[in-house]
């Protein structure tokens, strides 16, 4: 997998901790850095761990949030094509860097 194939496929994955409620939906409209920082590869599977810089885009009514750190991305061989089956969190952190005025 590629970093555009990364880009296009991380949209609507979810990762975080749902216990602290520190956790980040992937939506298409926002801005982000993703570079691939190691690849490992067995017969049709492959983990590609990244390091992402990602914020979301500004909502009335909304806090703005950004989020960095380090994803693992599994991803399977399947029909031609490299499929995202999962997105392990090892080090992505969501953080509020602008509240709403009315938050």
């Amino acid at each position: 997998p590629t970093v555009q194939d990364v880009e296009r496929d991380i949209v609507g994955k979810t990762t975080g901790d749902p216990m602290s409620g520190e956790v980040w939906t992937f939506k298409p409209n926002e801005q982000r850095t993703i570079k691939i920082v190691g690849v490992e590869k067995n017969g049709k599977k492959a983990n590609v761990v990244i390091e992402i810089i990602t914020q979301s885009q500004p909502q009335p009514l909304e806090a703005v949030w950004k989020g960095e750190g380090r994803l693992r991305l599994q991803y399977e061989f399947i029909a031609d094509q490299w499929t995202l089956l999962q997105v392990e969190n090892l080090s992505f952190k969501p953080v509020k860097v602008k509240s709403s005025p009315l938050l």
